[in-house]
């Protein structure tokens, strides 16, 4: 009774866990087998506070990091893994198959890479609480890594001397997923079919509106690749947009360079359609744990929060800074400054922003008023570029690239010549330039200019005479 009492009298779990640990050293010294699997004379039907405190007095057993996750040992309150089916089902639809960069991150050291962390973690993750073994808990998230690459990663973050910390924010993090669901199923993601995701179609229009070269292809893929991890919670490499064996982790490496605000918010614009084209808009595209869970605890990685983003854009920007090397200024990992550039992307610099703006501007022009339009105010209704411009909302610089773009060459002085006039008058009627410049006002030369700025051929002198003979006799005919 005394000694239940010096137990029951401690302020906390762990405390009355060290006041009840001599217990373990006196079985273990009597050759007892005294572990969390065998409660021995302690009791099967304890309550979950004295269980708490039996399995704290046990901490010194649990070696092994699996151990220690699998019954919460660093937790306030321990507990017995649970060998409820619906529990691991939960777990594994709150759980990415790559663990949140933002969590992540903060827990990668060397020889590990984040490639490595991510799905180990995520992986440990499912293993809090269950009775599931390593590689079924990877099995559960997707297979992005294998059972011995989990223990690797557990073994070395387990010989790190921020161990401790390290279990702690596991453990609230899984404890967290549970209380406050995601607003993700992330088993449904995994399963999503997204070969219709950013359809080049789609891309190419993004790049017009945000004046953003489209690239040859590649960034197109560089894009998806992006956008699928993001929204997956899968590997980049996983993707249905690329052939197998490719390289994506470094072909990736430097696309969130190449991102700007404008291209981002774009880019994700239409992941928010692939989501409601897949009836899940109710859905963010993506989202990560609440950072306050880690305060007051001292993590082996680098912190993401500690880079100052202003220095990291202007550092972007510069042409010939590679950025392996912006991570050695800001004393930081280069995988934390890809991150911090996908999620707050360098605005472009002062002359490519200029670039961007054109090419934009243009763009919306294009969209604003189709060739049929433009035809009708410039060639028809005789609407000045200047008086166009204004309609549109841009430069008359901007409405002559326009009448271009539809292919009108902008006149000065004179109403224009419709294109499409000028091809039925000549080529179908077989009229003369002579004839067509006399109604219109121009030169011979003149309307021969026009014709070439239309990509309509020339006939020869001796045609031409011969054929507007003909179109007169034919014409008179009728």
């Amino acid at each position: 009774m005394t000694a239940a009492a010096a137990v029951l009298d401690r302020p906390d779990i762990a405390d009355a866990g060290e006041a009840l640990r001599w217990l373990v050293h006196g079985g273990r010294r009597l050759g007892r087998q005294v572990n969390a699997g065998v409660k021995g004379d302690w009791g099967s039907a304890t309550s979950t506070r004295l269980a708490a405190v039996q399995l704290a007095a046990l901490r010194p057993l649990f070696v092994r990091a699996v151990d220690q996750l699998r019954y919460r040992s660093a937790a306030d309150l321990p507990s017995y893994p649970t060998v409820s089916a619906t529990a691991v089902n939960d777990a594994a639809r709150r759980i990415p198959t790559l663990l949140w960069p933002e969590w992540s991150l903060r827990f990668t050291v060397p020889p590990c890479s984040p490639a490595q962390v991510r799905p180990a973690l995520s992986a440990a993750l499912m293993l809090v609480g269950t009775t599931l073994t390593v590689g079924e808990a990877a099995d559960r998230l997707g297979s992005a890594v294998r059972a011995d690459g989990v223990t690797r990663t557990l073994a070395c973050l387990r010989s790190s001397p921020r161990w401790d910390d390290t279990l702690t924010a596991l453990i609230r993090l899984a404890d967290h997923l549970a209380a406050e669901p995601p607003p993700i199923d992330y088993e449904r993601r995994r399963h999503l079919d997204y070969r219709g995701l950013l359809p080049d179609d789609m891309w190419k229009q993004i790049c017009r509106r945000t004046g953003t070269p489209p690239g040859a292809g590649q960034k197109a893929d560089f894009a998806r690749c992006l956008l699928f991890e993001r929204l997956s919670g899968l590997p980049a490499d996983r993707s249905p947009f690329l052939a197998a064996g490719y390289d994506v982790r470094a072909k990736l490496s430097e696309f969130p360079r190449a991102l700007t605000p404008a291209l981002a918010a774009q880019v994700d614009a239409a992941a928010h359609r692939f989501l409601d084209d897949q009836g899940l808009g109710e859905e963010p595209v993506y989202w990560h744990p609440p950072r306050d869970l880690l305060d007051g605890l001292d993590l082996p990685g680098p912190d993401p929060n500690s880079v100052d983003l202003a220095a990291l854009h202007d550092l972007t920007r510069r042409d010939h800074t590679a950025l392996s090397e912006i991570a050695r200024q800001l004393d930081t990992t280069l995988d934390v400054i890809r991150h911090l550039l996908v999620n707050h992307p360098a605005p472009a610099s002062p002359p490519a922003a200029e670039r961007f703006g054109r090419r934009a501007t243009q763009a919306a022009a294009e969209e604003a008023v189709s060739r049929t339009e433009f035809v009708d105010l410039y060639c028809v209704q005789r609407r000045t570029l200047a008086e166009i411009a204004a309609m549109i909302g841009v430069s008359r610089k901007a409405a002559g690239r326009l009448a271009r773009h539809h292919g009108i060459t902008p006149q000065s002085g004179r109403p224009p010549v419709d294109p499409a006039w000028l091809h039925d008058q000549y080529v179908t009627q077989r009229r003369t330039l002579r004839e067509l410049g006399h109604e219109t006002g121009r030169s011979v030369p003149q309307m021969s200019r026009i014709a070439k700025d239309y990509g309509i051929p020339i006939r020869p002198p001796s045609e031409a005479c011969r054929t507007g003979d003909a179109a007169r006799r034919h014409r008179t005919s009728q």
